[in-house]
């Protein structure tokens, strides 16, 4: 394997001079990154597109070490991952408790540095099915909402619903003592459409279960959040709806924590 000094600064070289030793000898090397499973890579790659690098056929760990190297010379890097002799370098941030979620699949195999701060709370709303009637042209799929990262940065990156049949709801698919939800609104552009949202929360998910909050009237700041609080009680569904009448509700993220 052939690299320009040019193309590496001297710690990136010195830490690649480091890991392949430990890969030429078999030793592991999971105490510089770690390996997850990646989520919604279509998505991820359509709407926050990595940096591509080719790389030359050879052992999976060296294209791994490889791969790495082109990572940590990114400033912006936050993930890789290796496919078909390509490395990719993302740049979307994961949530904390990402690592700590199972997906559904399919999930691709990609890398992080090596986290060693422990998740002290976990989304448990993150990779879990969230029910619409559809979505507005132009936006996205509403599975966006639980997927865990910061892959938005435009109004059609995030969910909008139609104007009719305006609702979404989050199956958290048991039963668990919730006691925070926080949302995340849309980008400016769309953030009127994040006005007067009832946020309900129980165990059928339709319009019976408790409101536990409703989003300002006046329009708010691009991504705007809110953290609500849930006092008591075991919800399984988190319900959202303008319900005074038709008009499309918009939001890009949604997470609830025990």
């Amino acid at each position: 394997m052939k690299i320009k000094f040019s193309e590496l600064n001297v710690q990136a070289f010195a830490v690649l001079l480091v890991l392949l030793r430990d890969a030429q000898s078999s030793n592991t090397i999971e105490g510089t990154y770690q390996k997850f499973a990646l989520a919604n890579e279509t998505r991820l790659r359509s709407v926050c597109p990595p940096a591509l690098f080719p790389l030359p056929p050879q052992r999976q760990v060296q294209q791994t070490v490889l791969c790495y190297s082109f990572c940590i010379r990114e400033n912006t890097c936050t993930i890789f991952s290796v496919s078909d002799d390509v490395c990719s370098v993302w740049s979307f941030q994961t949530d904390q408790s990402y690592e700590a979620v199972t997906f559904p699949e399919p999930t691709v195999v990609a890398y992080w540095p090596k986290r060693t701060a422990p998740v002290t709370a976990v989304d448990v709303a993150m990779g879990k099915p969230v029910m619409t009637a559809g979505f507005a042209t132009g936006h996205s799929p509403a599975a966006m909402l639980t997927g865990g990262t910061t892959c938005y940065s435009t109004a059609g990156d995030c969910f909008c619903s139609p104007n009719t049949d305006n609702w979404l709801v989050v199956d958290l698919q048991q039963s668990l003592p919730v006691r925070k939800v926080v949302i995340t609104g849309p980008p400016a552009s769309d953030a009127f459409y994040y006005t007067d949202i009832s946020v309900r929360a129980g165990n059928t998910g339709g319009a019976a279960d408790q409101k536990i909050f409703q989003t300002q009237s006046a329009t708010p700041p691009g991504y705007k959040q809110y953290t609500i609080a849930i006092a008591s009680g075991d919800i399984r569904y988190i319900r959202m709806q303008y319900e005074p009448a038709s008009g499309a509700i918009c939001l890009c993220k949604l997470q609830a924590f025990l």
